[in-house]
């Protein structure tokens, strides 16, 4: 009883036991390196629902999407960027930056809606 008494009035700070955001993204990305489709979206998908202002995240599904054949959820995705206004670079390959995420997704948005496939890599 005595130890409960003592702890009780100790106050140490609460960690998280799982970063579960942190997991989801770094498992969306593996997943998406190794053109596992189908995990990356799962993950990306967890990921939007843990941290629905993750831009990135709804870029990088909204790829998955085109990848296998879902140009619609696609379309949709890149939406949600462009009308949050979304000024930050998108990420390029090699650390580079790129124009706008909003930019980037109005361009995408376009080019579904005229029926354009996705140039590959």
């Amino acid at each position: 009883m005595l130890g409960l008494v003592l702890l009780g009035g100790c106050s140490l700070p609460r960690m998280p036991i799982m970063p579960w955001r942190d997991l989801n993204r770094e498992r969306a990305e593996a997943a998406l390196a190794a053109h596992d489709y189908v995990m990356a979206q799962r993950f990306y998908e967890e990921r939007i629902h843990d941290e629905p202002q993750d831009m990135l995240a709804h870029y990088r599904l909204a790829e998955i999407y085109e990848k296998v054949g879902r140009p619609q959820d696609a379309e949709r995705q890149y939406r949600v960027i462009y009308v949050e206004g979304v000024t930050d670079p998108l990420p390029l390959p090699g650390g580079m930056e790129g124009e706008p995420m909003g930019q980037a997704a109005w361009k995408q948005i376009n080019r579904i809606r005229a029926g354009v496939p996705a140039p590959t890599p």
